[in-house]
């Protein structure tokens, strides 16, 4: 859609007249007419699109058509309503960009493809375990990609006959296709880091400038038989560096390294160097060191090996002030009441967390909203008892299940939070969209990827961009679904109608 289209459009919904834009503006008549007709557009170097974005919104909320407002933005309302900031920049970079595109279909593919790893390869487990010494030719250089994954199979060899834990340093800006052209070569290199991260080795992956969000999403996706086995940290450099020349940086410990260099438009005739003195791959580790400090945190993996640091970050981001948006396949942690949680384990690390969890979100309830999306089950689920509770931990080491009398107790407690904190809110779906999945949101904080079988794990982002993508992913759930917007007595309606049943 053209600007002209789009400034037609919205001009058509809030009922604004070519008249009534041109005296806001302070402009002639005839120039809204021509932006309107195509003949011309919005000076790049004036302030007319940012008064032309303030003005809709300013008609949108004192004549109430925020509903068509945002719908035609692409957004939930409800969801958005009290974050005018948001609906500014979204609203500017949609009047924009003719290719303005939400990101949340990347998101949707990213969490299939986590389901297929997660479920389809079983990473650390017997099954999938390098058995024998892969293949590879002892030498200080190779040439081209096939040189380079000669290179990086006895990288990683040399690490696996480590006996001590080491941490590992990876950087690569040249195009990633020798990882993943030849099948064969990846599942190996996967295979090897994953028996490497099994055996306690820890990953630092430094991630290139992003061009754009797709590539960001790529990036990552490469990587994600790695991420979900755990023990990885992950970093980005945020700005563009531009050179001829790529190169990819491998370090472990002190014991090898590997160098490779190319041109950046002949990637596959790199020269790769292969070190083991001690002294070029300290200095080799300094300099990678160096280089993180420049960079940004893409995102943290829990698992159950680091249980401890992600309940740390999840109490550090409940102390952050904001909106907070969550879809769950059922009811969720937050709102699980104490004597039920007393009733399915008796940790008093994880109740202590809970009622510390509980308590920062009752107060940042004060001034925010939080937005719970989920389904009701079938009875016929309560009944067999595969309902899994979640619990305060998030990766229960032993599945919880519901029955119809503790979901009774559990949803009681959100009837309750729904008649005592205005600022709380929940959208019912009429089906459920995730299987095993789960997502929480943050606002400019962080966003959680929770998959909870077969293996627990938790990935979170702290890249705004990612964070923005899975909030926007939220909301097309809330338009696909039948209750598209917040109405707490219909909420509590459906919720005590359902409580009947049990």
């Amino acid at each position: 859609m053209e600007f002209k289209d789009k400034i037609t459009r919205m001009m058509q919904i809030l009922k604004i007249t070519n008249s009534q834009l041109a005296q806001r503006l302070d402009v002639d008549m005839s120039l809204v007419s021509r932006w309107r007709t195509g003949n011309r557009l919005p000076s790049q170097r004036g302030d007319h699109m940012e008064q032309i974005a303030d003005y809709l919104m300013e008609c949108a909320f004192k004549k109430d058509l925020l509903d068509e407002f945002t719908e035609l933005l692409g957004l939930s309302a409800d969801a958005h309503r009290s974050d005018q900031v948001y609906l500014r920049s979204h609203l500017l970079n949609w009047l924009q960009d003719d290719k303005y595109q939400d990101n949340s279909p990347y998101v949707r593919d990213f969490i299939d493809k986590v389901e297929f790893f997660i479920e389809s390869t079983k990473f650390g487990s017997a099954n999938h375990r390098i058995h024998k010494t892969p293949e590879y030719s002892i030498r200080d250089i190779y040439v081209g990609t096939d040189g380079k994954r000669e290179a990086m199979k006895r990288f990683l060899h040399q690490v696996s006959l480590s006996e001590d834990i080491l941490d590992i340093y990876f950087y690569s800006d040249e195009a990633q296709e020798w990882i993943t052209d030849d099948i064969e070569f990846y599942f190996v290199f996967n295979e090897m880091l994953s028996e490497i991260l099994a055996k306690g080795h820890r990953l630092n992956i430094i991630q290139p400038y992003y061009k754009s969000f797709r590539s960001m999403m790529e990036s990552i996706e490469r990587w994600l038989p790695v991420y979900i086995s755990g023990q990885i940290q992950t970093y980005y450099y945020p700005e563009e560096m531009k050179s001829i020349f790529g190169n990819t940086v491998a370090v472990a410990g002190d014991i090898a390294a590997l160098k490779s260099a190319s041109i950046m438009a002949n990637p596959h005739n790199s020269i790769n160097f292969y070190v083991v003195d001690e002294n070029i791959v300290q200095a080799m580790k300094e300099n990678l060191l160096s280089f993180i400090n420049e960079c940004e945190s893409l995102m943290n993996i829990f698992g159950f090996h680091n249980l401890k640091e992600l309940i740390d970050y999840l109490l550090k981001q409940g102390d952050n002030p904001g909106d907070l948006v969550a879809l769950h396949q059922t009811l969720s942690t937050m709102t699980i009441p104490m004597d039920f949680l007393q009733m399915v384990t008796d940790s008093k690390d994880i109740h202590q967390a809970h009622l510390k969890r509980t308590g920062l979100l009752k107060d940042n309830l004060k001034e925010y909203k939080y937005i719970e999306i989920f389904a009701l089950p079938r009875l016929e689920d309560l009944d067999e008892g595969s309902l899994q509770v979640v619990l305060s931990n998030h990766l229960p080491s032993e599945p919880v299940y519901y029955n119809r009398e503790t979901f009774k107790l559990h949803l009681q407690n959100v009837i309750h939070w729904l008649e005592a904190y205005p600022n709380y809110n929940v959208i019912v779906l009429d089906k459920l969209f995730l299987k095993d999945v789960r997502i929480t949101v943050k606002k400019d904080r962080t966003a959680i990827l929770y998959k909870l079988t077969p293996d627990p794990i938790a990935l979170a982002f702290d890249n705004k961009d990612i964070i923005e993508a899975f909030y926007s992913y939220i909301v097309s759930v809330i338009n696909e679904s039948d209750q598209k917007t917040l109405d707490r007595e219909l909420s509590i309606e459906r919720l005590k109608e359902y409580l009947q049943k049990l």
